[in-house]
């Protein structure tokens, strides 16, 4: 242990000796949940701030799982999986389309470009390490999309978009509940990669 803390106190200086040489005045680091070593940042001056996420470890028993859901978010999924056709696609245009409109909702510009999620998902395509998830209503029109990533670990909900006048169908639950699905199916955890 006390050579792994060494190791990473020295990889932390050599980090904030390069950010120095750069010239760089502002770092911003999301960590994994597992990274527990941040006295080294404070040592250097850093300051941080706690976010959470919640992670379902164990997703071998799905009928347990779903029991373990809110009464409500049971009640989202057990209406709305006859009702609307949940998918795979690779279309990540439309998906951009979606998300983008979570943003403008809040009043905010989304902090990425088209051109930045395409490339972006075609890298993890081509690691096969992400899916999108499609839910389309009875006339063919996607309501809601949701982009997940992962690892030999973990599947992370990274992102999602809804259409604004389809909110209250809470479409999302069930993009989840497909995301979870198809994590156990792959033996992974589910992480909800929240945000604040």
């Amino acid at each position: 242990m006390a050579s792994k803390l060494s190791y990473e106190k020295e990889i932390i200086f050599e980090i904030d000796d390069k950010l120095k040489e750069l010239g760089i005045d502002y770092y911003n680091q999301n960590f994994h949940y597992s990274f527990l070593n941040w006295q080294p940042f404070y040592w250097k001056g850093y300051s941080q701030t706690t976010r959470y996420t919640y992670v379902i470890r164990d997703l071998s028993d799905l009928r347990t799982v779903f029991s373990n859901f809110s009464k409500s978010k049971r009640k989202y999924i057990n209406e709305n999986e006859g009702k609307y056709r949940v998918y795979e696609t690779d279309n990540v245009r439309m998906f951009y389309e979606l998300n983008r409109k979570v943003f403008e909702r809040q009043g905010l510009k989304i902090p990425y470009s088209m051109n930045f999620i395409i490339k972006f998902d075609q890298r993890l395509a081509e690691r096969q390490s992400r899916v999108i998830f499609a839910a389309n209503d009875e006339y063919g029109n996607v309501n809601c999309m949701l982009y997940l990533v992962f690892d030999k670990m973990s599947s992370y909900l990274l992102m999602s978009g809804t259409d604004p006048e389809r909110r209250d169908l809470n479409l999302k639950t069930l993009l989840v509940w497909e995301a979870i699905k198809f994590s156990s199916k792959i033996g992974l955890m589910f992480d909800f990669e929240g945000s604040m």
